[in-house]
Protein backbone atom coordinates (compact mmCIF):
# COMPACT_ATOMS: atom_id res chain seq x y z
CA UNK A 1 0.00 0.00 0.00
CA UNK A 2 1.46 3.43 -0.95
CA UNK A 3 -0.76 5.36 1.81
CA UNK A 4 -2.54 7.73 -1.34
CA UNK A 5 -5.28 9.60 -0.26
CA UNK A 6 -8.19 11.10 -2.08
CA UNK A 7 -10.02 13.89 -0.68
CA UNK A 8 -14.00 14.38 -1.19
CA UNK A 9 -15.87 17.39 -0.47
CA UNK A 10 -18.58 20.31 -1.22
CA UNK A 11 -17.10 22.32 -3.81
CA UNK A 12 -20.26 23.23 -5.63
CA UNK A 13 -22.51 25.48 -4.11
CA UNK A 14 -20.49 26.93 -2.04
CA UNK A 15 -17.84 30.28 -2.28
CA UNK A 16 -14.69 28.76 -4.33
CA UNK A 17 -12.09 30.60 -1.71
CA UNK A 18 -14.18 28.22 1.24
CA UNK A 19 -14.61 25.00 -0.76
CA UNK A 20 -10.60 25.35 -1.42
CA UNK A 21 -9.48 26.62 2.25
CA UNK A 22 -11.32 23.02 3.13
CA UNK A 23 -9.50 20.36 1.17
CA UNK A 24 -6.07 23.08 1.25
CA UNK A 25 -6.59 21.89 5.41
CA UNK A 26 -7.52 18.47 4.68
CA UNK A 27 -4.41 17.95 2.35
CA UNK A 28 -2.09 19.65 5.27
CA UNK A 29 -3.27 17.19 7.66
CA UNK A 30 -2.97 13.96 5.77
CA UNK A 31 0.57 15.25 4.57
CA UNK A 32 1.32 15.67 7.75
CA UNK A 33 0.27 11.99 8.53
CA UNK A 34 3.06 10.70 5.66
CA UNK A 35 0.27 10.29 2.73
CA UNK A 36 0.49 11.19 -0.68
CA UNK A 37 -2.46 13.36 -1.12
CA UNK A 38 -4.77 13.97 -4.17
CA UNK A 39 -6.51 17.26 -3.86
CA UNK A 40 -9.37 18.15 -6.35
CA UNK A 41 -9.23 21.58 -6.20
CA UNK A 42 -5.51 21.44 -7.22
CA UNK A 43 -6.36 19.15 -10.61
CA UNK A 44 -9.39 21.40 -11.82
CA UNK A 45 -10.10 24.79 -12.81
CA UNK A 46 -12.52 26.67 -11.37
CA UNK A 47 -14.77 27.62 -14.37
CA UNK A 48 -14.63 24.13 -15.70
CA UNK A 49 -17.85 21.91 -16.12
CA UNK A 50 -18.64 20.08 -13.17
CA UNK A 51 -18.72 16.83 -15.39
CA UNK A 52 -15.01 17.59 -16.48
CA UNK A 53 -13.97 17.75 -12.90
CA UNK A 54 -15.87 14.37 -11.60
CA UNK A 55 -14.36 12.77 -14.39
CA UNK A 56 -11.10 13.64 -13.52
CA UNK A 57 -11.58 13.03 -9.67
CA UNK A 58 -12.85 9.39 -10.42
CA UNK A 59 -9.71 9.15 -12.06
CA UNK A 60 -7.78 10.24 -9.56
CA UNK A 61 -9.80 8.49 -7.05
CA UNK A 62 -9.69 4.73 -8.39
CA UNK A 63 -5.77 5.20 -8.25
CA UNK A 64 -6.12 6.05 -4.23
CA UNK A 65 -5.77 3.63 -1.50
CA UNK A 66 -8.33 5.71 0.75
CA UNK A 67 -10.65 8.62 0.24
CA UNK A 68 -11.03 10.92 3.24
CA UNK A 69 -15.02 12.81 3.46
CA UNK A 70 -15.05 16.64 4.85
CA UNK A 71 -17.84 16.82 7.05
CA UNK A 72 -19.77 18.79 3.98
CA UNK A 73 -19.62 15.86 1.77
CA UNK A 74 -23.65 14.54 1.86
CA UNK A 75 -24.31 18.26 0.62
CA UNK A 76 -22.10 17.76 -2.34
CA UNK A 77 -23.89 15.52 -5.45
CA UNK A 78 -20.30 14.54 -6.54
CA UNK A 79 -18.46 13.41 -3.24
CA UNK A 80 -21.89 11.20 -2.70
CA UNK A 81 -20.98 9.54 -6.47
CA UNK A 82 -17.39 9.28 -4.92
CA UNK A 83 -18.45 7.93 -1.65
CA UNK A 84 -20.38 4.92 -3.22
CA UNK A 85 -17.86 4.33 -5.94
CA UNK A 86 -14.86 3.95 -2.86
CA UNK A 87 -17.95 1.80 -0.79
CA UNK A 88 -17.61 -0.54 -4.21
CA UNK A 89 -14.30 -0.47 -4.37
CA UNK A 90 -13.43 -1.53 -0.83
CA UNK A 91 -11.43 1.81 -0.06
CA UNK A 92 -10.57 2.71 3.24
CA UNK A 93 -12.58 5.43 4.30
CA UNK A 94 -12.23 8.06 6.75
CA UNK A 95 -15.91 9.60 7.24
CA UNK A 96 -15.58 13.31 8.94
CA UNK A 97 -12.85 12.02 10.77
CA UNK A 98 -9.25 11.51 10.60
CA UNK A 99 -8.84 8.92 12.61
CA UNK A 100 -11.24 5.94 12.03
CA UNK A 101 -11.69 4.50 8.91
CA UNK A 102 -14.54 2.62 7.73
CA UNK A 103 -13.41 -0.93 6.70
CA UNK A 104 -15.41 -2.76 4.40
CA UNK A 105 -15.17 -7.04 4.24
Amino acid sequence: MNNKIFISGQVSGIDYKVAKSNFDIAEKVWRNKGYEVVNPTNLCEEKWPWFVCMAVCLWHLIKCDSVYFLPNYKNSKGAMIEYKISEYMRKMMYVNNFHTPKYFN
